[in-house]
């Protein structure tokens, strides 16, 4: 088909309304409010995905009509789609490999045009992202701005209900609750109802509430069903995601899921509400750095650069330079190095000079004994060590003799950090991550029961962690029960559980495959239960990797896993570093876990801010896009890395990081 064809047809298509799908007309119709729709039950082990290819209608365009499937489908929850007056924009799933150009080629229109229609595109776009690759003049957009009310002639005021906001969000915005506009709207539904449908707007006189939505304002709210006290709103811009704007205010996705229980899918404009928290519950903010700061902001009245000293760091890495073709390993450490000059770039104009050694250790004893006789060496403040025992141990030596701090970030269960002041342990010791895991899980479980879950003859590969559970409920007084199995778990296995009581299992192995023998029947007894949240799982590091089908029943069973780094997904802030990374080199990083781009990246802006404050006890925490950093000193010794995470996959979809 040729470009005028293809252009052509999606005009054509711009004008075919959501009724005129073939499959969607075939359905019942009720009215709402005064409005028609057609309206679908969910059926057992339906998906959006499943539905949408059932229905004809994208994945957007349901969640769209229906805001709280953002929350997970449930059997024999009602869908409604609109009979007629909305239109339906065309969408195209994003495949693999594909461009904006190549899309807009497809459909015959320009990358700019699909930007503007898509405005998340601007980040770049991935496989199975839904565009919209047309826009009907008719279509209310999702980031359109909340509509202002008009007063009506009785003294009260009325308000239209836009595209994207919820009787809550009226309510929060109209100072009132969503009770008082239930009593009076006669018919309304909490549940159903439809944008374009006009309101009464109760305890309001007519001239009373000029511009009050156009404004974000301090606004106190008492939410009982989530018992969160909103004290500020907030309009979310062009890009945001929750995690980022939780993260940004000291709060977690949680917090901000219940303080918005109606909000779906967050488009710009959209206005949340932020739920207040005490000082001693806030999440640590991460450390300003100089990225956005201008040359001519770091000079003072006389035109000196300002100066701090200078950050001085050695790299001491088996880059392989003299191979042949570089090892694998190698690869990923060079892949460090360059994360690593990418921060370096971006802390350019802070007005202290950077200065950074970087030697081959050619995987070599040898080579690290001739790295520290050189006098240039001496230089630096911080030296990153290698993955080698007896290297890193020559470096230790070293470092104590002349006073220069070690760190090292491969070696992970070394413990010369006990007896050596100079040597910085990068990674949470073992018996330390089990320590605060499990104080982070009796934290979070509340009410609900620890369920320790052993396949008979399984895999039993965290032993040590059970074992320190059990000894810490124990010491705590707290009941926990067990469940033994053969196989895959069955429902019948769990019949020996409450099926009102609430519980937090643990399994007994972190592998994928023991993980989809448990998730089934764990599920299969939440969808049984009555209770709102019946559920918890509690993993390990490894889960991080999950996908498909294991990482969608992740997000069901509501599982919280614990990590030394995470990156959440979606991040503008990740992106942007992705992206610096990729125009510098010409290469994407390495699909790896952990990308040692971003970890190489999150070392160097932690080093060279916490040298910039010449700190000369413990070092400055930095929460990065991946790792992050909080260093204690412990007693006799030197300092130890004690961050570590929940990964929280929330039932919604979303993924919260949270910080132990």
């Amino acid at each position: 088909m040729g470009l005028s064809k293809i252009a052509i047809a999606a005009c054509l298509f711009c004008s075919v309304s959501l009724a005129g799908n073939a499959q969607i007309v075939n359905l019942p119709r009720k009215n709402v409010n005064g409005a028609s729709y057609y309206y679908y039950e969910v059926q057992p082990k339906e998906t959006i995905y499943s539905i949408s290819r059932k229905l004809g209608v994208s994945g957007a365009e349901i969640q769209r009509h229906n805001p709280s499937v953002a929350d997970g489908l449930k059997i024999g929850q009602v869908l409604y789609f609109p009979a007629e007056g909305e239109v339906l924009a065309r969408t195209h799933v994003v495949k693999n490999k594909e461009t904006l150009y190549g899309i807009g080629k497809l459909y015959g229109v320009s990358p700019d045009r699909l930007l503007e229609w898509n405005p998340q595109a601007k980040d770049g776009i991935r496989p199975g992202q839904t565009l919209y690759v047309s826009a009907p003049e008719n279509i209310v957009a999702e980031n359109q701005p909340m509509q202002k009310s008009e007063p009506s002639a009785v003294g009260s005021a009325t308000h239209i209900i836009a595209q994207g906001e919820t009787l809550y969000s009226i309510a929060v915005a109209h100072n009132t609750t969503v009770d008082d506009i239930l009593a009076a709207n006669p018919g309304l539904s909490r549940d159903h109802y439809a944008a374009g449908t006009e309101i009464v707007l109760p305890g309001h006189s007519a001239g009373s509430l000029a511009g009050l939505v156009q404004t974000p304002q301090a606004v106190t709210v008492e939410n009982a069903a989530s018992g969160v006290q909103p004290t500020d709103r907030y309009i979310v811009k062009k890009g945001e995601t929750f995690y980022s704007i939780a993260h940004s205010h000291g709060i977690t996705v949680e917090a901000l899921e219940k303080a918005n229980p109606e909000v779906g899918i967050l488009a710009e404009g959209m206005a949340l509400n932020i739920p207040a928290v005490s000082a001693d519950k806030a999440l640590a903010q991460t450390t300003s750095g100089c990225e956005d700061i201008k040359p001519e902001e770091t000079l003072t009245e006389q035109g000196a650069a300002v100066s701090q000293g200078s950050v001085d760091i050695a790299l001491a890495l088996p880059l392989m330079l003299s191979a042949g073709e570089q090892p694998r390993q190698a690869q990923l450490y060079t892949e460090f190095y360059k994360g690593f000059l990418v921060a370096v770039d971006s802390m350019r104009n802070c007005g202290t000079p950077i200065n950074i050694q970087v030697y081959d250790t050619s995987s070599s004893l040898d080579s690290v004994r001739n790295i520290i006789v050189n006098p240039e060496l001496a230089k630096a403040k911080i030296i990153i060590a290698p993955d080698n025992e007896a290297q890193l141990a020559a470096l230790g030596a070293y470092g104590q003799q002349n006073g220069i701090k070690i760190l090292n970030l491969f070696v992970v269960k070394d413990e010369t950090y006990r007896t050596n002041p100079y040597i910085m342990q990068g990674n949470i010791p073992h018996k330390a991550m089990y320590a605060k895991a499990v104080d982070g899980l009796i934290a979070r479980m509340g009410a609900h029961v620890p369920v320790i879950l052993t396949r008979n003859n399984g895999e039993a590969d965290k032993t040590e962690y059970i074992a320190y559970l059990k000894e810490t409920l124990a010491a705590k007084g707290i009941e926990y029960k067990e469940v033994f199995f053969d196989g895959t778990m069955k429902a019948s296995d769990l019949e020996g559980l409450d099926a009102d009581g609430e519980y937090a299992f643990v399994p007994y192995s972190g592998r994928q495959v023991e993980l989809n023998r448990i998730l089934p029947a764990v599920l299969d007894f939440k969808a049984k239960s009555l209770k709102a949240d019946p559920v918890q799982v509690f993993g390990y590091p490894e889960w991080i990797t999950f996908r498909g089908e294991t990482l969608q029943n992740m997000h069901k069973a509501n599982c919280f896993v614990y990590s030394r780094f995470f990156t959440v997904p979606e991040e503008p802030s990740v992106k942007r570093v992705e992206d610096k990374y990729t125009g510098w080199y010409g290469t994407p990083m390495a699909n790896f876990v952990p990308r040692q781009g971003l970890f190489g990246y999150d070392t160097a802006m932690f080093l060279i801010n916490s040298l910039r404050a010449e700190q000369d006890g413990d070092m400055k925490k930095w929460e990065g896009v991946q790792n992050g950093f909080d260093f204690k000193r412990i007693p006799g010794g030197g300092l130890v890395n004690d961050e570590l995470y929940f990964i929280n996959y929330r039932p919604s979809g979303l993924i919260d990081k949270i910080t132990l």
